[in-house]
């Protein structure tokens, strides 16, 4: 016979009580028969079985067991004749048999679950333990990256500091920042405490033509959704002025709607005035190098300043004569008077051409025939190119160049003195300086000043436009720098090149204005 039990429900095969009487009660019979137990162990018995089996049967089949164990137990005792037994007891015992079966299976069932529920609660206590050991876990990973975090901001904020650059947020919807770092509220001198500025606040740092200009960018940007960079200028609550180069990314939406910009303002306020002391140095060396030139040419502006003078004096003394004679000569008195004026008028030049050199004023710019402003610093400098053949070569109809008279007249003084002075050493050839314009096809006009001097070293060539070179004993390494400079601060280029046999040719371009326009 199969005795099968369902451990989880608790609940027996309908034939287990059967089998379980059949089990005992033989056991019991054969006592009986051979005189071991009398009626009140063959009671303690049965008593045992219904205990043991209703545990594990539960209530219900812990209630038949103890009915069907009264009813056996009853029939033996009846059979045998051992015991004497009325209806009523038989009555009492098959109830009290089956409300203790019953009993048993209940306390048999719960205890079990009891065991069942404890086992669970023990898994899920593990489980739960697994939990709580993945969950600090991951709480030591969060506070490890909440301190990265930390000292990565910290990272970005000194880096800021440094920089001077601050990073911000502008939410397009409300038209309001949202978002300014410790360094952007530096920059413009707000609290950081306070959190950053209102729309109005920030606003108000800003001349009316400053804050239309930076609206525009920001609306540009907004529109066709493109990054931007724009330059600034605020005026800060204690009158200082701030220049700030800006740049901003626009922040899309799912839908493809710009939603913020985003960006960094970057403080240009201390650049802007390097750059400025920078162009009041650069101001002041180009001054002292007017006069550094000017000292070479000493002797040549005595010259062209001495001539006048001379006329003025011989024909002064001539005047006087024909005024002496008897009747005084008064038609030659005014030619010597004539004279003077003209000695007066080629002095006065000479005196304006000279200031005008050693002024410091700004470049004005203008147009200019570049062949008139040759012919003048070759009269200026005639002087100190004595010993020298000059051979001019100018083109016609060059056109005229936009610049400043007095730049273009150092950079061509500066490129003669130099010829002149990579001559003085030459004996076995002629000394020869020639100076040629001529149109190009680019409507730029080509100066070429070429002597017959000692010549240029090839891999040294670019090294003489650096400042401070120089290949003078006495030379200060400032003139071809300064000369490439202004040449090109008019669109043009300067250059120099070794002589096809000897020499040193440097040429230089300007646009003319027909180029420019």
């Amino acid at each position: 016979m199969n005795f099968q039990y369902n451990w989880r429900s608790g609940r027996n095969h309908l034939l287990s009580p059967f089998i379980l009487g059949s089990l005992v009660m033989p056991t019991l019979l054969a006592a009986l028969l051979f005189g071991a137990i009398h009626g009140i162990i063959l009671w303690a018995i049965a008593i045992g079985t219904i205990l043991a089996g209703s545990w594990f049967l539960g209530t219900t089949g812990g209630s038949i067991l103890g009915f069907l164990t009264a009813l056996l137990v009853t029939a033996v005792v009846v059979h045998f004749g051992k015991e004497s037994i009325t209806f009523r007891s038989v009555i009492s015992a098959l109830l009290f048999f089956s409300l203790l079966g019953a009993t048993a299976g209940y306390l048999g069932r719960r205890q079990r679950r009891l065991s069942r529920i404890g086992g669970e609660t023990e898994v899920r206590l593990n489980e739960v333990e697994k939990t709580n050991d993945a969950l600090r876990l991951n709480i030591e990973k969060l506070k490890q990256i909440e301190v990265a975090l930390r000292r990565s901001e910290a990272y970005l904020a000194e880096a800021q500091r440094l920089s001077h650059t601050g990073s911000w947020a502008y939410e397009v919807a409300s038209g309001v920042p949202v978002y300014w770092s410790l360094e952007r509220c530096r920059i413009s001198k707000f609290d950081p405490a306070k959190g950053h500025p209102t729309l109005e606040e920030y606003r108000q740092l800003h001349a009316p033509e400053d804050w239309e200009k930076l609206m525009e960018a920001f609306q540009h940007a907004i529109r066709n959704k493109i990054d931007f960079e724009t330059d600034s200028r605020e005026v800060l609550t204690d009158g200082t002025i701030k220049y700030l180069h800006i740049v901003g990314h626009p922040v899309l939406s799912a839908e493809g709607a710009v939603v913020e910009l985003v960006g960094s303002t970057i403080d240009m306020t201390d650049r802007k005035r390097m750059e400025e002391n920078l162009q009041r140095a650069q101001a002041h060396l180009n001054h002292m190098t007017h006069l550094t030139t000017m000292g070479q040419l000493a002797a040549s502006i005595a010259h062209e300043v001495n001539q006048p003078l001379a006329a003025v004096v011989a024909n002064g003394k001539a005047c006087l004569r024909w005024l002496d004679r008897e009747p005084p000569d008064f038609h030659e008195a005014r030619e010597a008077v004539r004279n003077i004026v003209q000695a007066g008028i080629r002095g006065a030049d000479v005196i304006t051409r000279i200031r005008a050199l050693l002024k410091k004023e700004p470049p004005s710019t203008a147009p200019l025939n570049i062949n008139d402003v040759i012919r003048e610093i070759v009269t200026l400098a005639q002087t100190y190119t004595q010993g020298v053949r000059l051979r001019l070569e100018l083109g016609e109809g060059l056109g005229n160049v936009q610049a400043d008279r007095i730049q273009l007249q150092q950079v061509l003084l500066n490129l003669i003195t130099n010829a002149v002075d990579a001559m003085k050493t030459v004996t076995d050839r002629p000394k020869l300086l020639s100076i040629q314009t001529k149109m190009l096809a680019t409507k730029a006009i080509l100066v070429v000043v070429e002597d017959s001097g000692v010549g240029l070293v090839p891999e040294n060539i670019e090294d003489l436009f650096e400042r401070f070179y120089t290949t003078k004993p006495n030379g200060l390494g400032l003139g071809l720098s300064i000369s490439r400079s202004i040449v090109e601060t008019y669109g043009g280029r300067l250059w120099a090149e070794a002589g096809k046999d000897f020499g040193a040719v440097f040429q230089f371009t300007l646009p003319t204005e027909a180029a420019a326009a």
